[in-house]
């Protein structure tokens, strides 16, 4: 038997992910604004998918760019997802869509579904700055089919990859139970845990998951479908008061069986490496191995780095690099090195492509030659280094943790 060491990381990807189509600004409702691309728009994930195919990280010879008589193993293993997958059979009379169909309404609501497909068929409008193109949902049924697929890949017969990442669309961390909302339509990471922790071939395996959340937004729908859950640990680092507005105050701690289950770090605006590197070494990390899950997943958003439209914070592609890379020896102590990684934010058409390879690369134990170009210029701004209010919301993220052992300690866990 191989052992993790010598498995691919599984890197998914579909070109009907970037068909999805978010619409225009023009939906903020004011005639003043010009029509222009939606700030989810497909650009930013293409050019990311165009940087990890021609950084040469997933060619079947990997050799510095000289061809080898006994080509060696790529590193990652890129699978494309065809639409026609939904229609393939899982079982006997079951479709892969009719799977998917049913896992989505295992997490959301029968209300929330129909919203989405009143959505598909006439292009509007049905969550708070939620749309798909009439005709489109399968694309968004493909979207949470790939996060399940990923779970497959790592855990079922022993795990075939080591690791997997999804660079999906639409993203999917802010629909809640009964809602979609901030371009999300489906909530692809807790379809993702719930289906590990409830499929009988996968939860032979799995009893606990955790889902890391670096979103530069809070993840206010996967806290919403799991806080009252003590079978999945959900942490989230994101920009205090960004969006939605009034979530993920560190006293949102998750509610009856899943009191101290919900772990919130909102750092304030101007955050740096240093305020997120202590974030995971006093925070993130003891939690984790406090929970000791069975499989880590990861709302991978990047648009907590310093050129996002939409976030105030200061990193660079090394940060998330840094924090995949925790992750990572984090997993291998506890679950055998399951990691899944779904991509979620990150808007800046120019950067978050160097951000997803710095990702890839971590999990799939490679470099390649292709260097961050912006990265250095960040990193030499002041205030990147830990600032005392700062540490002051880390210190009560601490006493969360806290609160968390005990818990853990009550389940018989620690």
């Amino acid at each position: 038997m191989s052992s993790a060491n010598d498995k691919q990381t599984l890197y998914m990807w579909s070109e009907w992910f970037l068909w999805h189509d978010a619409g225009t600004l023009a939906y903020i409702g004011s005639q003043y604004v010009q029509p222009h691309p939606h700030f989810e728009h497909q650009e930013t994930k293409r050019r990311a998918h165009n940087l990890i195919t021609t950084s040469g990280l997933t060619q079947e010879a990997f050799s510095a760019g000289v061809p080898s008589d006994k080509p060696l193993p790529s590193p990652v293993r890129s699978y494309h997802l065809p639409l026609e997958t939904l229609n393939a059979p899982v079982s006997p009379h079951v479709t892969a869509r009719d799977f998917i169909i049913d896992q989505i309404k295992q997490v959301h609501t029968q209300e929330m579904y129909a919203l989405a497909e009143g959505g598909d068929k006439t292009a509007q409008v049905f969550g708070e700055e939620v749309r798909i193109a009439a005709g489109t949902l399968d694309i968004v049924h493909l979207a949470a089919y790939s996060a399940c697929l990923a779970v497959d890949s790592v855990v079922k017969d022993g795990g075939k990859y080591k690791n997997a990442y999804v660079l999906v669309r639409p993203p999917g961390h802010h629909a809640t139970k009964n809602a979609s909302m901030g371009f999300c339509v489906f909530n692809n990471v807790a379809i993702a845990a719930n289906y590990a922790l409830k499929d009988k071939h996968i939860s032979q395996h799995v009893k606990r998951v955790a889902v890391v959340d670096f979103d530069v937004h809070h993840g206010n729908g996967t806290q919403d479908i799991f806080e009252d859950r003590s079978d999945v640990l959900f942490i989230s680092l994101h920009q205090a008061g960004n969006y939605p507005k009034e979530s993920g105050d560190v006293t949102d701690i998750g509610t009856g069986d899943g009191k101290y289950f919900t772990l919130n770090v909102p750092l304030p605006p101007g955050s740096g490496c240093g305020a997120y590197k202590s974030a995971f070494e006093r925070v993130v990390i003891p939690a984790l191995h406090a929970y000791k899950p069975d499989l880590i997943l990861v709302s991978a958003g990047y648009d907590a780095s310093y050129a996002d439209p939409l976030g105030c914070q200061m990193l660079a592609s090394e940060d998330f690099r840094h924090m995949t890379a925790e992750i990572m020896k984090a997993a291998d102590t506890l679950c055998g090195g399951r990691v899944v990684m779904l991509h979620e934010g990150g808007y800046s058409d120019w950067y978050v492509p160097f951000c997803t390879l710095a990702a890839v690369e971590q999990l799939s134990g490679r470099r390649t030659n292709v260097n961050d170009p912006f990265g250095y210029d960040v990193h030499g701004w002041q205030y990147q280094a830990l600032q005392p209010h700062q540490t002051a919301v880390i210190d009560r993220c601490v006493e969360v943790v806290g609160g968390l052992k005990e818990r853990c300690k009550e389940k018989g866990w620690m």
